[in-house]
């Protein structure tokens, strides 16, 4: 594919998912906020303690085949499926593990209903595998409006259901059915739209996409193992009531990381794979995904940081109040998290996939003791702490390593973290200073104040310090803008 051809093609699908996310969030966050009213911190802590279990065998179960696929420069038909059949096998074999691990869970938490939730919960899998190919061949021919679509209609499948459990008094099963709709009407829809293929057995002369999708499962089982941590030490150390707290202030601080990267690892994949033969294209391609993603990160994090005190009280209420300094730590982290994904991401496009799973060990070196450290000295926020004092250690490495397989220097990656953070160095002192000028007792008045001045500082500040994000931003709303550039 010409370079300006698949200019558009990213430009184009980063419009379409942006467009979907931005209508499915405004919705799905809406009810998300809702539903934390009604639901209990223990609620959260006991979906927490169980998704450690089914999350973990979600992960092993696409085995990277997907990505496989995406990534492989030629697939036929006979491929598609043989990576349908062994999809099928390897998660319907993991649901009856994770049926077996259910009580060892039962017994770590100390928590007899886990085990109906993650029996439930497993359904998943299978159901799951159905959705592996079509969604696939749909990234690889970068066909991103229809996914977007589709990413829009299962959201609010997900975010109905949820909320009508919530207001049956379901509690945390509420949160259960909302999961289990997701994939459900996920893999309805994909099978719907792309098509679906016959299962096929027959392994043989699959050895190259196995490999691949046996080393990108091994980056990500350990990627999972580190990423999880802190919400197993919180449910050993600090039982169901503080990890439903924690959970929730993770969530929340991850949410934008978790939509950003949805949208630019899904199209940027697709676009990295197709560059991985030109490292002067795949260098200037992550360079400038890196400042776009940088700009909204560092933005959004450190704004939510600035108004979470304001923000937490009116949407959850005071019974989350605890939850407000570990979301304002976590918060501050989350772009640097960002901003090492997409290098992964690119890494995995290039078929680096052994430097990332050097990576992701190195990260469970080094983050893993500190968060036990973190949550054994100092809680919950203790908790929170270890992440911005272990992270950025990790993230040292991981960017040297990138630069050099793209033939960068690090200095060049670590240029594109300079705007986003003076910017946002401003916009939180700017949120200071208002607040402590300002005597309004109502905190949704204080918080327009507060979020309109802080991200005008931002948007301002940004602006005058880089003038070419402007057309980096144009570029995703009008794509014919630059596809000639």
């Amino acid at each position: 594919m010409a370079l300006t051809s698949l200019r558009y093609s990213i430009l184009s699908g980063l419009r379409w998912q942006i467009a979907a996310k931005l209508g499915s969030q405004i919705i799905s966050w809406s009810v998300t906020v809702y539903v934390m009213r009604l639901l209990l911190p223990a609620d959260y802590g006991l979906m927490a303690m169980a998704m450690v279990l089914v999350g973990f065998t979600s992960l092993v179960a696409e085995m990277g085949l997907g990505a496989a696929l995406v990534r492989a420069t030629q697939i036929d038909r006979a491929e598609q499926r043989s990576v349908f059949g062994l999809s099928l096998m390897v998660n319907s074999a993991l649901y009856l593990v994770l049926a077996c691990a259910a009580p060892l869970a039962v017994t770590a938490f100390h928590e007899p209903r886990l085990l109906a939730l993650t029996l439930i919960m497993g359904l998943q899998l299978p159901i799951g595998a159905l959705s592996v190919v079509p969604e696939s061949m749909a990234k690889r021919d970068m066909h991103f409006k229809a996914l977007g679509i589709i990413e829009l209609l299962v959201q609010v499948s997900t975010a109905a259901t949820t909320l009508a459990g919530a207001l049956w008094g379901l509690g945390v099963w509420a949160l259960v059915l909302g999961q289990f709709a997701q994939t459900v009407v996920k893999s309805m829809l994909l099978t719907w739209r792309f098509g679906a293929v016959a299962p096929s057995f027959k392994l043989h002369g699959q050895t190259r996409i196995l490999a691949f999708g046996g080393s990108l499962t091994a980056n990500r089982v350990v990627w999972y193992v580190w990423s999880q941590a802190d919400l197993f030490i919180a449910g050993r150390l600090l039982g169901t009531q503080l990890l439903g707290t924690y959970s929730v202030a993770s969530n929340l601080a991850s949410m934008p990381m978790q939509k950003i990267m949805a949208i630019a690892n899904q199209v940027a994949f697709s676009a990295f794979a197709k560059l991985q033969g030109d490292r002067t294209a795949m260098s200037k391609a992550l360079q400038r995904t890196l400042r776009v993603v940088l700009a909204l990160s560092v933005g959004l994090l450190w704004g939510l940081a600035g108004v979470a005190p304001e923000l937490v009280l009116l949407l959850l209420g005071e019974k989350w109040s605890s939850a407000i300094l570990p979301l304002q730590i976590l918060s501050t982290v989350i772009p640097l998290r960002i901003m090492t994904s997409t290098l992964s991401t690119a890494l995995i496009a290039a078929g680096h996939v052994n430097d990332d799973l050097k990576n992701t060990l190195m990260a469970a070196v080094l983050l893993i003791p500190g968060l036990y450290a973190g949550a054994h000295f100092g809680g919950m926020t203790g908790l929170a702490l270890a992440w911005l004092v272990c992270y950025p250690l990790f993230s040292l490495i991981l960017i040297r390593r990138a630069a050099t397989r793209f033939g960068m220097t690090m200095a060049s990656i670590l240029h594109q973290l300079l705007h986003p953070v003076v910017s946002g160095t401003l916009m939180l002192a700017t949120i200071a200073t208002v607040r402590a000028v300002l005597t309004i007792q109502s905190p949704a008045v204080m918080l327009l104040c507060i979020g309109l001045t802080g991200a005008a500082t931002y948007i301002l500040t940004l602006w005058s310090f880089d003038r070419q994000l402007s057309s980096d931003f144009k570029g995703l709303i009008m794509p014919n803008a630059l596809s000639a550039g």
